[in-house]
């Protein structure tokens, strides 16, 4: 990332964040959830995601199997499949509401 995209970002990120914990943020709660979900797109290798979920990877091989949790996409750049955490957390979120537990 070019050093003066970087620097302009952590500006941000370290001004929001101060405004989140003294609780001065304006904005929507769709704005909110926008911004968690654009922070939160972040790509994971498969030991990631098991190491994240604290799975075995048969449990999670099962649970993409039954399609209970996204299959891995190829990414440029990546020579294994990823899977990004955000939508990790959207499953495990369904699968809880659905059965109570994982």
């Amino acid at each position: 990332m070019l050093t003066s995209i970087k620097t302009i970002l952590i500006r941000e990120l370290e001004s929001t964040l101060e405004k989140v914990r003294k609780d001065e943020l304006v904005c929507s709660e769709d704005e909110a959830m926008k911004l968690i979900a654009s922070l939160a797109h972040e790509p994971m290798s498969k030991e990631r995601v098991l190491i994240y979920l604290g799975w075995s990877r048969a449990k999670f091989d099962d649970y993409v199997h039954r399609g209970l949790m996204p299959r891995g996409r190829k990414r440029s750049g990546w020579k294994e499949l990823c899977w990004y955490r955000d939508e990790i957390n959207d499953c495990l979120m369904e699968i809880r509401q659905k059965y109570g537990t994982t």
